[in-house]
């Protein structure tokens, strides 16, 4: 019987161990022989990026069928541009192709806004991206709800009245309405909004002609408080147009008269104070014509009404209301007090002027009736 070796199974486990270090390090031989795999170059990955992305625009691209060039040929017809540069700008974005497929579907959205305005240039993801333009800003076309991007002069709306079925080719005539907007320059939110009602949500209503189980005096009620809403918004724009614009240069207000201890360094400074002390004389100056308006005695006709008057005094509180809201502002106070600490002779014209002010505000208030 052979003798009991003790160390039998250390001297496996070393052999066990010897044989894994062996292959580990044939593993890593080969691995140099064979080398490690190429990184990727930045422009590499850039290209692969662009390659994706265009791959992504064919897509959207065969997704635009005749609905949506119904729509887009449309719109490129009322904005005096060819349809392929909207169907190009539409195939931009995948948002874009989704707003215009969800005019189309049953319970979708009812309507859409083309814009046509200055937008930076086609990006990365677009498929047709060109870095010479980089940072570009271009005239373009642009699908939106409206919600978020700023208004444009010139737009198309695409809209529909009934959108609980499908669209159908067949009938896109029937059931999609474009109209154009064009807003002036400068023109506010309630301009752009009575423009809306005018031409478009009126003359819809005036189309339909069965009001189901409405009666004739229901109808009248409903159409007398559209006229009635119309009227008011169309004051409300009037009183918006003849307020008051006061300029500001906010590169003088924002860079040297933006705290009081910047107010107070500043007026060392003799260039800064005249500048303000300019700025100031100009404000002054359209404060002082507004007065001016206010003093003079009114000729109206024998047979204006009290209506007549009404708009007069809502004029007027306009202009003053303008006027007040801006001598408590920011950047009047601390012209104010440049001006002030510099001992300009402006001031000593500009505390009479202030009374005044006051005065006219209460005086020129809409009369109780």
């Amino acid at each position: 019987m052979a003798e009991n070796d003790p160390d039998r199974h250390l001297r496996q486990i070393y052999n066990v161990v010897g044989v894994t270090s062996v292959v580990l390090d044939v593993a890593q031989l080969v691995k140099r022989r064979r080398g490690s795999p190429p990184k990727i170059t930045k422009e590499q990955e850039l290209q692969q990026h662009l390659d994706r992305a265009k791959e992504a625009r064919a897509g959207r691209l065969n997704t635009i069928g005749p609905k949506h060039r119904f729509v887009l040929e449309a719109a490129a017809h009322v904005l005096n541009l060819e349809p392929e540069v909207l169907i190009d700008c539409t195939a931009d974005t995948d948002e874009s192709v989704e707003r215009m497929e969800r005019l189309f579907e049953a319970d979708g959205s009812k309507g859409l806004l083309i814009y046509y305005g200055m937008y930076g240039a086609p990006g990365l993801d677009s498929g047709r991206y060109n870095p010479k333009q980089k940072r570009q800003q271009l005239m373009q076309t642009l699908v939106t709800d409206g919600a978020e991007e700023q208004v444009t002069n010139v737009s198309v709306a695409a809209f529909r009245h009934n959108n609980r079925k499908v669209v159908e080719v067949k009938t896109l005539g029937e059931d999609i309405f474009l109209v154009s907007i064009a807003i002036p320059e400068g023109a506010s939110i309630i301009y752009t909004l009575t423009w809306l009602l005018e031409n478009i949500a009126r003359p819809a209503l005036d189309s339909i002609k069965d009001y189901g189980y409405c009666t004739d005096l229901q109808k009248s009620y409903f159409f007398h408080g559209v006229e009635t809403f119309m009227k008011f918004l169309k004051s409300t724009e009037k009183d918006i147009s003849e307020r008051i614009m006061f300029e500001v240069d906010h590169e003088l207000y924002k860079g040297f008269l933006l705290t009081k201890v910047q107010v107070e360094e500043t007026v060392r400074d003799r260039e800064k104070v005249y500048a303000a002390e300019r700025a100031f004389a100009r404000w002054m100056r359209k404060i002082e014509y507004a007065l001016t308006q206010g003093n003079q005695i009114r000729r109206d006709p024998y047979d204006v009404g009290p209506l007549h008057e009404l708009e007069y005094w809502r004029s007027m509180l306009t202009k003053y209301t303008s006027i007040a809201e801006f001598i408590e502002s920011q950047p009047f106070l601390r012209y104010q007090y440049c001006l002030k600490l510099s001992r300009s002779k402006l001031m000593k014209k500009w505390y009479q002027m202030d009374k005044e002010v006051t005065q006219h505000q209460s005086v020129h208030t809409i009369p109780a009736h």
